[in-house]
C-alpha cells in the first residue's frame, strides 16, 4: 500500500502515512488558529505597535531614533536600535513582501499578515515538537502531544493564533534547540562517542537558542530551563558513571552548545550595552560555564579513582562560583531576581538607619492596574481544563521514577537508560512555565507550551513503566479512555475559548468608529491627548501623534492624561492639555469612570496610601456601578418608584434627571461595596433609554465628569465633535 511506503533522507526514514497524519494534525492546528481570520482586527494591543513597526523597517529599512507618533510632548519613545524582537519584525516585513509581491504598505494588507503569522509560527513549532518527542519517546506519544499543543486554549489564543508578538516565533527557536540537543545526545547515546552529525546538531542547538535571545526577550526561559538541565544532566551521568561507560565528549558536547548559545546572547548584549562591565559579566559567565564543566569532569574522574578526594573538594568552590556567576548574569541581565535584591536593599538602609522615604517605581503602580500583572492561578480552570491533569501526573510519576532508579542501579546494580536523562528538562520546563503562571497572568501562555512537556513526561515515564504497572489489559483501555477524554475536551474548550474570546476592538465597536472619525477628521499634523489604552490602536490605523500609548515608556503622559482628569479647576486642565502638550483634541472613554480611584495612583505615581491620601484625599468609590437600567414599578394604587440597579428613585426624581453637568441632582444613598455598606451622596445623570448613569458627589467634581456631561464652564474650552455611547471626542479651543 503507498501510506506504508518511506519516504527516506539520509539516514532518516518516515512513512507517507505519518506524514499524513503530521499534515492533518497540522491542518488542525492553523484551523483552530484561523478563527480569528473571521475579525477584521487582531487580537491584543501590542500586535499593532509590532505591525507598525514593521512598517518602518519596510519603508526606510531600519526603525528611527524616536518613535514620531507617540508620546510626542515628551520627545517620543526611543526605538530600540538592536536586540530582541528585531529578528521576528524582519521575518515580518519578509511576509508581508512575499505575500502581496513586494507591493507597497498598507494597514489593511499588514492587518491579513498579522492574523496569519501567528497561526503559522504556533503550527511549525507543533511540527518541530511532534519530532522532539517521537526521537525522545515514540510516535504514538508524538501524535498526542502534537494535539494537545494545537488545541491547549491558552497557548492558542494568546500568541499561537492571535497576538501578533514576538512571543509567537520565540518558541519556534526554543523548540529547534531542544529537538538538536535531542538528536545530539541520541546519537551520542547510541554510537558511544560523538561524531559529524551528533557536533553539527550540537552547534545548531547553540544556533537555535542564541536566535531565540535575537527574536523574544523572554529567552531568559533558556537560562531557567537548559542550564539547571546541563547541570543536572552532567551529574545524572557522573552518577550513571559509576556502573556504565560515559562517554566524556557528551560533557564537551553539552559545552559546546551552552558556548555558541552564549556566545551569540554575549554579543547581543555587548553591542547593545556600551559599559565595559557588561562585556566582563559575558566572559565570567562563560568561564563559569566551562568552570562547571572542569569540575564535573573532576568529579567524574574522582568516582573513577583517577583523582584523590581532596581534588574532589577542591572543586566545590568551584561550582559555587558557578552558581554565583550564573545568578549574577541571569540577575542583572534578565532582572529575575530584582526583587530580592530590592528587598535586601531596604532590609540593609532600615538596619544601618539609611531608610528614605522614596516614591515607588512607576512599575508598581502600572502593575496594579494592568489585567496582565494579577496573579495568574485564578485563571487555569478557564484557560487549561483537564490538560493540566498531565502536570499533576507527571510530578507524581517523577516521583515514582526517583524510587525505581534508586533501587534498579544501586540495589539491583542493573543499566539505566541514558536517555531519560533528557526527561529532566521536560520536566524542569513546566515546572518552571508552571510557577510562572501562578505567580503572573501574562505568562499563562508560557503554560500552555509547558503542559506540552509535561504531556511529554507523563508519556514517556508511562511506556518506561506500562511492563511494570499495566500488565492488566484493563488498565490498558483506563489509560486510553483518560487520554482521549483530555484530548476531547481541550478540542471543545479550545474552541468555546477561541468563540467567547474576540479581539478587543470587535467587543468594543464604539472604539472601531471613533478611530474611523479621526483618520478621516483629524488633520496629520494634528496630536490627540488620550488614555495610553487606545495608544496603539490610534498610532496603527490613523497614523496621528498620540500623546500616550501602550508601552507606557513615559510616564510622565500616563501621570499628566490622570492629573488632567481628576482636577477641578477646568482652567488649569486646558492649560495641561493647550500649553505643554500643544493637542488639538481630547479623548475620553466611559470606562474612565470606573478607573477613577486607580487614576489617583497614577495621578500620584504611588500605590502606598499616605503619599496617595496626601497628594490625592479625595475618593471616587469606583466600585459604584456608573450605567445602570430603571424599571417602573407599582406597589398599591400611589406608591410608584423607578429601581435603578437597586437605587430608588421616585417618579419625580427621575423625570427631572438630564444629561447635562449639575450638582442638583444628588440623593443619600446607600451603597453596598462587598460586606460593607457606605452611605454616601450620589449624583444621577438621564442617559440612553431607561438607563442612567450614577457618580459619587466628588467623580462629579472632576473634569472627566464636567466634560463628559458638558457643563457650561467646560464649554469655553472644549467643543464635542464626536460621541458614542462609549466614546466622546472633544476638539480644544
Amino acid at each position: 500500500m503507498f501510506l506504508n511506503q518511506e519516504l527516506r533522507l539520509g539516514k532518516f526514514s518516515i512513512k507517507y502515512f505519518e506524514i499524513l497524519l503530521i499534515f492533518l494534525v497540522l491542518v488542525f492546528a492553523f484551523g483552530i488558529r484561523a478563527h480569528n481570520f473571521k475579525y477584521e482586527t487582531v487580537f491584543g494591543f501590542d500586535s499593532y505597535w509590532h505591525g507598525r513597526l514593521i512598517s518602518y523597517i519596510m519603508e526606510d529599512g531600519w526603525l528611527p531614533d524616536n518613535d514620531p507618533l507617540a508620546f510626542y510632548a515628551q520627545g517620543g519613545t526611543p526605538f530600540p536600535q538592536a536586540g530582541p524582537s528585531y529578528v521576528f519584525w524582519f521575518i515580518g516585513a519578509l511576509m508581508f513582501k512575499l505575500m502581496f509581491f513586494f507591493s507597497a504598505y498598507s494597514p489593511e494588507k499588514m492587518l491579513l499578515v498579522m492574523k496569519i503569522a501567528p497561526a503559522l509560527f504556533g503550527s511549525l513549532v507543533i511540527l518541530v515538537m511532534y519530532f522532539l518527542v517521537r526521537t525522545l519517546v515514540n510516535k504514538e506519544s508524538a501524535f498526542i502531544v502534537s494535539f494537545l499543543l494545537a488545541a491547549s486554549p491558552a497557548y492558542a489564543y494568546r500568541t499561537m493564533g492571535g497576538f501578533f508578538e514576538e512571543d509567537s516565533l520565540g518558541f519556534l527557536w526554543y523548540a529547534l534547540g531542544l529537538l538538536f540537543l535531542a538528536l545530539s545526545i541520541k546519537g551520542l547515546t547510541e554510537k558511544g562517542r560523538m561524531e559529524r552529525r551528533e557536533w553539527v546538531n550540537a552547534i545548531l542547538a547553540g544556533v537555535s537558542f542564541g536566535v531565540m535571545a535575537w527574536t523574544w526577550k523572554l529567552f531568559y526561559f533558556i537560562d531557567m530551563t537548559v542550564l539547571p538541565f546541563i547541570l543536572g544532566g552532567f551529574i545524572f551521568l557522573v552518577i550513571l558513571s559509576l556502573k556504565n561507560r560515559v562517554e566524556k565528549n557528551l560533557s564537551l558536547y553539552l559545552v559546546l552548545a551552552s558556548v555558541v548559545f552564549v556566545g551569540i546572547v554575549g554579543l547581543k548584549l555587548f553591542f547593545n550595552l556600551k559599559i565595559p562591565g557588561n562585556f566582563i559579566l559575558i566572559l565570567l559567565f562563560l568561564f563559569a560555564l566551562t568552570a562547571g564543566a572542569l569540575f564535573l569532569y573532576t568529579l567524574y574522574l574522582t568516582f573513577k579513582n583517577k583523582l584523590n578526594i581532596a581534588k574532589g573538594f577542591l572543586m566545590i568552590g568551584v561550582i559555587a562560583m558557578v552558581v554565583f556567576s550564573v545568578i549574577a548574569f541571569t540577575g542583572l541581565k534578565t532582572e529575575i531576581f530584582k526583587e530580592p535584591v530590592r528587598l535586601a536593599q531596604n532590609y540593609v538602609e532600615e538596619i544601618s538607619g539609611k531608610k528614605e522615604t522614596k516614591i515607588p517605581d512607576r512599575g508598581e503602580v502600572l502593575s496594579l492596574s494592568v489585567g496582565e500583572e494579577k496573579k495568574g492561578k485564578a485563571f487555569f480552570g478557564r484557560k487549561f481544563n483537564y490538560q493540566t491533569i498531565f502536570s499533576w501526573l507527571s510530578l507524581i510519576l517523577l516521583f515514582v521514577y526517583t524510587f525505581y532508579f534508586y533501587r534498579k542501579h544501586f540495589v539491583l546494580g542493573e543499566e539505566v537508560n541514558k536517555k531519560d536523562v533528557f526527561i529532566l528538562l521536560f520536566v524542569v520546563v513546566f515546572v518552571v512555565a508552571w510557577y510562572m503562571a501562578l505567580t503572573k497572568l501574562k505568562f499563562t501562555y508560557v503554560y500552555g507550551f509547558g503542559l506540552g512537556f509535561a504531556a511529554i513526561a507523563f508519556l514517556y515515564f508511562f511506556f518506561r513503566f506500562k511492563e511494570v504497572f499495566f500488565k492488566d489489559v484493563f488498565w490498558k483501555y483506563v489509560f486510553a479512555v483518560v487520554v482521549m477524554f483530555v484530548v476531547f475536551t481541550s478540542v471543545g474548550c479550545a474552541a468555546l475559548y477561541m468563540e467567547k474570546n474576540p479581539p478587543t476592538l470587535e467587543s468594543l465597536s464604539q472604539w472601531k468608529e471613533a478611530i474611523s472619525w479621526i483618520e478621516e477628521n483629524v488633520g496629520e499634523d494634528e496630536a490627540l491627548f488620550n488614555w495610553w489604552d487606545q495608544g496603539h490602536w490610534i498610532t496603527f490605523f490613523t497614523n496621528r501623534k498620540v500623546s500616550a500609548d501602550n508601552t507606557n515608556s513615559k510616564f510622565e503622559a500616563d501621570q499628566d492624561y490622570a492629573k488632567f482628569l481628576l482636577g477641578e479647576d477646568l482652567e488649569k486642565s486646558y492649560s495641561l492639555v493647550k500649553e505643554k502638550y500643544g493637542a488639538s483634541y481630547v479623548l475620553l472613554g466611559s470606562d474612565l469612570f470606573g478607573k477613577l480611584d486607580t487614576l489617583r495612583l497614577y495621578a500620584a505615581n504611588s500605590i502606598k496610601h499616605e503619599i496617595v491620601k496626601k497628594e490625592y484625599p479625595k475618593e471616587y468609590f469606583s466600585f459604584i456601578p456608573l450605567t445602570v437600567n430603571c424599571s417602573f414599578n407599582v406597589k398599591g394604587e400611589k406608591n410608584t418608584f423607578y429601581n435603578c440597579g437597586g437605587v430608588i428613585l421616585s417618579v419625580g426624581e427621575y423625570s427631572s434627571l438630564t444629561d447635562k453637568w449639575n450638582n442638583k441632582q444628588i440623593k443619600e444613598t446607600e451603597v453596598r461595596s462587598g460586606t460593607a455598606v457606605y452611605k454616601l451622596p450620589l449624583v444621577f445623570y438621564k442617559d440612553v433609554g431607561t438607563r442612567i448613569k450614577i457618580l459619587s458627589f466628588n467623580a462629579n467634581q472632576t473634569t472627566l465628569a464636567k466634560l463628559w456631561f458638558e457643563s457650561e464652564e467646560s464649554n469655553k474650552y472644549f467643543e464635542k465633535i464626536f460621541e458614542n455611547n462609549r466614546v466622546k471626542i472633544f476638539r480644544v479651543k
